[in-house]
């Protein structure tokens, strides 16, 4: 059975942790993964006019974010079908009810002991996954690394365990 998971990015290689555990799960054959990353919408005019998602991800990510993106959907190809990026611009829980029903989302896993870093108009989705209606699972990674910071490699040799919320 084919299930979509919805993890929270910073757009770091740190962030992509738990995309590794969901490609991991025995649960699912195939999976969905929709990456999602919360900004607060402008409220400019001119920036309205001209706004798409796109220039929200273009603006945030980098090669390694996209090249580490790219390895998972290699190395678990027989798992993950589709991997994509969502902006989420909602301020509230039922905002963000609804953007699970739009993109149909059965399960989210974030990151248990990573805290997301914060761009200049993004803001910490943890408050609505908490609070969604949806099972929720708790990636907890095991880092050897003292800054805390993932590189390439470690991002296939990390240690994880995973617990349902």
């Amino acid at each position: 059975m084919k299930r979509t998971i919805l993890i929270p990015t910073d757009f770091s290689i740190e962030s992509l942790i738990p995309v590794k555990q969901a490609a991991l799960l025995d649960t699912y054959e195939k999976i969905d993964i929709v990456l999602f990353f919360c900004d607060l919408l402008s409220s400019s005019i001119s920036d309205l006019l001209f706004y798409t998602p796109e220039k929200i991800i273009e603006k945030y990510t980098n090669k390694e974010f996209e090249e580490a993106c790219s390895i998972i959907l290699n190395k678990y190809a027989s798992r993950i079908t589709d991997l994509r990026i969502e902006v989420f611009h909602g301020t509230n829980d039922s905002a963000f009810e609804n953007f699970l029903s739009g993109n149909k989302i059965d399960e989210v896993i974030f990151p248990k002991n990573y805290v997301l870093k914060q761009h200049k108009n993004g803001f910490d989705p943890l408050p609505f996954i908490k609070n969604s209606f949806l099972p929720c699972r708790a990636a907890e990674w095991k880092s050897s690394n003292p800054q805390g910071t993932a590189s390439l490699s470690t991002l296939f040799l990390e240690g994880m365990n995973t617990q349902t919320i």
